[in-house]
Order: C-alpha cells, then structure tokens, then sequence
C-alpha cells in the first residue's frame, strides 16, 4: 500500500476555453444569496464570484474541471483532511448540467455545464481585456460597463476540497482571474433610459407614449390555442461527473 506523499504539490489550478459569463459580481465585492424559499440566507462576508457557462462541446475544459477536482481531493487526503474512497452519496460537485433543473430554467445554460467561483473581499480577481492586437491589457479601473452578465470570457480558477460538519465532501472553485475575449447579447434584461422615457425628454414619443408598444393587428390571436413549444435539439449527451468518476482514477486507489 503506497503512503500518500505529504509535501506533494498538487496541479488544482487550470484555464478555461471561452465560456459566458453571469451574475458577475467582479468589480467590486458583495454578499451572496444562497439557497430557495425558506432556506434562502445571504452570506456572512461580502465576496466576488461569477457563474461560468461551459458550452459542453469543449470536452478539453471538461477534462481540465475534471482532473483539478481530482487533484484538490487528493490534496486533502495527503492533509489527512478526508478518507478515500468517498462514499458517492456524501459528495458534492461543483460541476452542474445546465440541462437538468434548476439551471435549465436558464435559456443560456443550455447544452452546458454549468460552475460557481468565487473570491474573498480581500483576494479581488485579477480583470484582463484581450485587445485588438491579440494583446492582453489590464482593465486596472474595473470598468463595471466592461464586465456584464452576457459576456465572453476565459477564466483562471483552482479548487479546494472542504468538508462539512454533516460528513459531507465537495469542492469549492476559486476565481483567480478572467480574460474578457468579447462582448456578448446582456443576460437578465436592460433598459435604455434615453428610449424608455423618450416622452419627458423632447425627444418624441414614439407609440402614442407607449415606448416599445407593438401593432394590436393580431389582437384576436392572444386567447386562442397555446402553440406547441419548438424543439430546442437534444443536448449532447456528455457524462456528468459523479463521485463514481473521481474514485476511479488509478491515483486514487493507491491507498486503499
């Protein structure tokens, strides 16, 4: 039986390919909800954190996101933090399909995977714009304008394994830094202040008043039958990864 090296440096740390961005909350910290209905709490501290869609086709990212989770949770075995093997019902992943509930309630999570990192108030993630010239330039005022839900971006994130006082084990992913690459169509909604309140500026009012009102041509049609939703394809089918998958790494079995 082969004894877990105690000093050994483990690779927990990787770069993603492109992948959208939501609910950023990276130019300045706040505090983060958790939970639904009853169960929802804000956090004790403020923090940073961003939402990273992974379309599932990079299957290279999903391999990196696999391998670092492996690696923090053999990190925390050689602190003698856990015991290998988990037991599959006790962990708890940081990889989440976007086609399953409730991320599929999300039109952009779709045919992805999808992640949560984050940053303490005092560790700001290092903000990075690619430029023209396929040049990287730092973005030192953290420009908010910059970096909205919608975007394009590479991320730098690394894991840590943690353990809770139910017994339970998973992986946090820490946000070290992102690469905005490109703009993209603003998730959640947004509002055009100058359009919106047209009537009060002098600039016409467009509709009567009614900014953004549509033709009632069709008006007889909104009460008839509901039209059947459109097909939204088959997601391709990529194998989520489960405690199963992270105990079979020949690494892992060493020990036991």
């Amino acid at each position: 039986m082969a004894t877990p090296a105690k000093n050994k440096k483990r690779d927990t740390a990787m770069t993603t390919g492109e992948a959208r961005l939501n609910f950023l909350q990276v130019t300045e910290p706040d505090y983060q909800w958790f939970g639904v209905g009853d169960d929802r709490r804000k956090s004790e501290y403020k923090s940073y954190s961003a939402r990273i869609i992974i379309p599932k086709s990079d299957e290279e990212t999903h391999e990196a996101l696999e391998h670092i989770i492996k690696q923090a949770l053999l990190a925390a075995r050689d602190e003698g933090k856990i015991s290998l093997p988990l037991n599959p019902a006790d962990f708890s992943s940081p990889i989440k399909d976007g086609d399953t509930e409730p991320y599929s309630k999300h039109e952009e999570n779709l045919g992805s995977w999808v992640l949560t990192a984050t940053s303490g108030d005092r560790y700001a993630p290092g903000l990075y714009l690619l430029t023209e010239s396929n040049t990287i330039a730092k973005d030192s005022e953290r420009d908010p304008d910059i970096w909205y839900d919608g975007i394009y971006a590479s991320a730098r994130i690394s894991a840590r394994a943690w353990v809770g006082k139910d017994g339970k084990v998973g992986v946090n992913l820490y946000l070290n830094s992102l690469l905005k690459l490109r703009d993209g169509d603003r998730l959640g909604g947004s509002s055009n202040p100058d359009k919106d309140f047209a009537a009060f500026t002098g600039t016409g009012a467009p509709n009567g008043g009614l900014v953004g009102r549509q033709s009632d041509d069709e008006e007889d049609d909104i009460f008839g039958a509901a039209p059947k939703p459109k097909a939204t394809g088959e997601a391709k089918k990529t194998k989520e990864l489960t405690a199963e998958d992270l105990l079979s790494d020949d690494d892992m079995t060493l020990d036991f």
